[in-house]
């Protein structure tokens, strides 16, 4: 029987093009395909088993169809790497969690009793160095323990997220994240800050750095909290802010009118003088706007509206 012959006969048996493929492959590379040529193994699955074969592996350990083609794989590189396969057990994330921890020498007999999500945050964290033996592990899902290892990953005291809840549960993963973003919050509100602000910089600091803004623009002890506040808002909506980002020059009243004016397209130069208070600047943004509104310039012609010239009659 010729190699045609032979196609033909596999189509007739229900064997689809890429499973005769990978078992023409075989005959070619001379290996024994009686370990993969049964019809249950899908394309994929023959590959890995093929591949195990022509690499010289006892592939009887992972050539069942139970498993995956990916799990086969994970198997298939374990055995090729010299790795003891009875640590393949589970889904094909469990697999390669325990390949992870194998390759790199850490030992999971602790924690079998956890799931494959549950093992992989575990494997993760001691391959970084983490510390997890006072992570109650069996009692937290996947999320909640990934959630205190990026606690501790990002330098923060992780017990904080251990509370238990009046209920006797610990919090939520949703919850730790909040807890664990307010923790970093704070150390990155120390690192800018440092001990020398008084309170209300440092809430105008934290909320800068909440709403993703460069403090450093506003962050000097020269600037009180209510004139870092009017920095702050500046920046949110994007109003040129050192036009009026100037402790000594003006209080936090007048950079509020400041910001006003610039939201409206009024620079200050048109309205404001020194030593004007905050409500004589008012006064004077005000009266350039209503001028604006009653001064219309379109395509070089200036319009007047009709209660501005009663005015004057």
């Amino acid at each position: 029987m010729n190699l045609e012959e032979f196609r033909q006969k596999l189509r007739n048996s229900g064997y689809s093009e890429d499973q005769i493929a990978e078992i023409i492959a075989g005959i070619e590379a001379d290996i024994d395909i009686r370990e993969y040529c049964k019809v249950e193994f899908n394309a994929a699955q023959m590959r890995e088993i093929r591949i195990g074969l022509q690499h010289g592996l006892y592939v009887s350990e992972y050539a069942d169809s139970k498993f995956s083609a990916e799990q086969m794989w994970v198997m298939r590189y374990g055995k090729e790497t010299g790795l003891d396969m009875s640590i393949f057990i589970g889904s094909l994330c469990r697999m390669i969690t325990a390949f992870i921890a194998a390759q790199c020498d850490i030992s999971i007999s602790a924690y079998q009793m956890l799931d494959a999500d549950q093992l992989c945050e575990v494997v993760l964290a001691l391959h970084d160095g983490i510390d997890v033996k006072d992570i109650p592990v069996k009692d937290l899902d996947s999320l909640q323990i990934h959630e205190i290892i990026l606690t501790k990953r990002e330098g923060h005291d992780a017990s904080s997220l251990l509370t238990r809840q009046d209920d006797g549960q610990y919090m939520s993963a949703i919850k730790m994240k909040e807890v664990r973003e307010t923790l970093r919050l704070e150390k990155d509100l120390m690192d800018v800050c440092g001990p020398d602000f008084n309170a209300a910089q440092m809430r105008e600091i934290k909320y800068g750095l909440m709403e993703g803004i460069n403090v450093d623009v506003y962050c000097t002890r020269e600037l009180s909290g209510a004139q870092m506040k009017q920095v702050r808002l500046g920046m949110q909506i994007g109003v040129d802010v050192s036009i009026y980002n100037d402790a000594g020059k003006y209080s936090a009243a007048v950079m509020r009118v400041i910001r006003r004016g610039l939201i409206e397209g009024v620079h200050p130069s048109m309205y404001l003088t020194d030593g004007m208070t905050s409500s004589e600047a008012n006064d004077a943004l005000q009266h350039v706007l209503n001028a604006n509104e009653n001064v219309h310039r379109s395509d070089g012609e200036i319009t007047l509206s009709e209660d501005y010239l009663n005015q004057f009659l």
